[in-house]
């Protein structure tokens, strides 16, 4: 699935996904983000370019209309000059969410069946690997003890100051992302980042294989 299939699919079973649009041209793309709001990010949809940060292809704290047109073309040229043959479906656009970057998501092991996990997400989440995983379906009793193992967990707990995030909502997320990895019949999911402070957490990037 591409992302915005991927995203509709959780939005299918009541996931809390970021209000979002995609844009095939720079006007397209102004005229999402008047609708959005601002400040926005961008990134690029392509199969071609998994890690977007990295190819220069993620633009963040977009804001007005001439910056969401500069944004875009930018885009499209880093990803052109990172991959050539990359095949580009568009940009998408999303109003900006904040809070502590999460990862959650899973895969279908064919001993074990279905399994989630949780852990710290964004773009470290291949150095750190710092998640707790469970085979599905699972328990607000798994959930609490999947939260206990993330070596991170202090970060969630309120740190320097800062809120703890909202558990309650995230419970939600993993107990339906466990649901949806087995109706769905998914192979891999990755829900990262999911954002998640005080008040909400949202899922702004998905993929689903099947």
């Amino acid at each position: 699935m591409d992302i915005e299939q991927s995203l509709k699919t959780c939005k299918k079973h009541r996931l809390p996904v970021a209000e979002f649009a995609i844009a095939k041209t720079p006007k397209q793309a102004v005229d999402a983000g008047k609708k959005l709001g601002y400040p926005l990010v961008l990134k690029i949809i392509s199969q071609q370019i998994l890690h977007k940060t990295e190819a220069g292809c993620v633009k963040v704290g977009v804001s007005g209309e001439k910056e969401v047109s500069k944004a875009f073309e930018e885009i499209e040229e880093n990803a052109k000059k990172f991959d050539k043959k990359a095949k580009i479906e568009g940009v998408l656009l999303q109003k900006m969410s904040k809070g502590i970057e999460l990862i959650v998501g899973g895969k279908k092991d064919e001993q074990f069946g279905h399994a989630v996990i949780l852990g710290i997400g964004g773009t470290a989440v291949e150095v750190y690997k710092d998640y707790s995983m469970r085979i599905c379906p699972i328990t607000e009793q798994d959930f609490e003890e999947m939260l206990s193992e993330i070596k991170g967990k202090k970060l969630l707990e309120g740190f320097r100051g800062s809120k703890p995030i909202n558990k309650e909502i995230l419970k939600a997320i993993v107990l339906k992302t466990s649901e949806m990895l087995v109706s769905e019949r998914i192979k891999e999911l990755d829900l990262n980042p999911v954002m998640c402070n005080d008040k909400e957490c949202t899922i702004v990037d998905a993929r689903i294989i099947k």
